[in-house]
């Protein structure tokens, strides 16, 4: 059997490892491996504070504990909880860029296994369903990021992950940035549908980045429709509201370099 893309740049780079030394994913210095985060690139990865929605995961301007946020008690999501391993912002979000946008796929494991840390012991879960592509991105990207992440998960959770099948996007849609809520729901109305291999499952449904959280509630409430006993949502970061955490100034994203 031919060795496909993926499996070759691993057996590269299982080479120059042997060769060289083993560089930190952060900032390219010496470090603990290709999957592990040097100890200052640690520090540098934001974690989801204390006060935040115990449903959504939205960060709290100033309430030090956690409940639910106002859209969540007002319109609660299909979804019981979603799981994040930090804020997107500064390295993870350059790490996330890198890994979608600049074909840095062996990310995954550094980034799948940030995710499994944040889900810690919490499940049990039948199925891992990731969000699927726009067929347009997929051609150009070559990998859909969610699946990579997911296959990580499966092997940590020891949980299967869904074959595409389970969830699929039917129609590609345009970009939710800047539309209103009812705008966004319009837009994804019948984008996704969802197989039978979900009813009765728990489920947990698998992306890199959650950010207004509407495409998560629209294929949530999906999978319920079809049958899922219980959706979760893991997810490597989370956006926050810019009036909480302000928009960080161009060039200041992070002290490392973006390779």
């Amino acid at each position: 059997m031919f060795a496909g893309p993926r499996e070759l740049r691993m057996s590269v780079g299982g080479l120059f490892q042997l060769l060289l030394p083993p560089v930190c994913p952060g900032c390219g210095q010496d470090g603990p491996g290709s999957i592990l985060l040097c100890r200052v690139c640690r520090q540098h990865i934001e974690q989801l504070p204390r006060g935040r929605c115990i449903c959504c995961a939205l960060p709290f301007s100033a309430a030090p504990g956690a409940h639910r946020c106002g859209d969540c008690l007002k319109s609660p999501p299909a979804f019981d909880r979603v799981f994040a391993a930090g804020l997107y912002r500064g390295l993870l979000r350059d790490l996330i860029h890198r890994f979608k946008y600049q074909g840095d796929a062996e990310l995954d494991m550094l980034l799948g296994r940030m995710l499994r840390k944040s889900i810690g012991r919490q499940g049990p879960w039948d199925l891992l369903v990731a969000v699927p592509l726009c067929r347009s991105r997929l051609r150009q990207r070559g990998y859909n990021q969610a699946r990579l992440l997911g296959k990580v998960l499966s092997k940590a959770l020891e949980v299967e992950l869904a074959a595409p099948g389970a969830l699929t996007r039917v129609r590609d849609t345009r970009p939710l940035e800047g539309l209103g809520a009812p705008e966004r729901r319009q837009v994804l109305k019948g984008a996704f549908v969802a197989g039978p291999q979900v009813r009765g499952r728990r489920i947990l449904l698998v992306d890199d980045v959650m950010t207004s959280g509407a495409t998560v509630r629209e294929i949530c409430t999906l999978l319920g429709d079809a049958g899922a006993s219980a959706v979760s949502v893991a997810v490597v970061a989370r956006t926050p509201r810019h009036d909480v955490f302000p928009v960080e100034p161009a060039g200041a994203i992070s002290p490392f370099p973006i390779s």
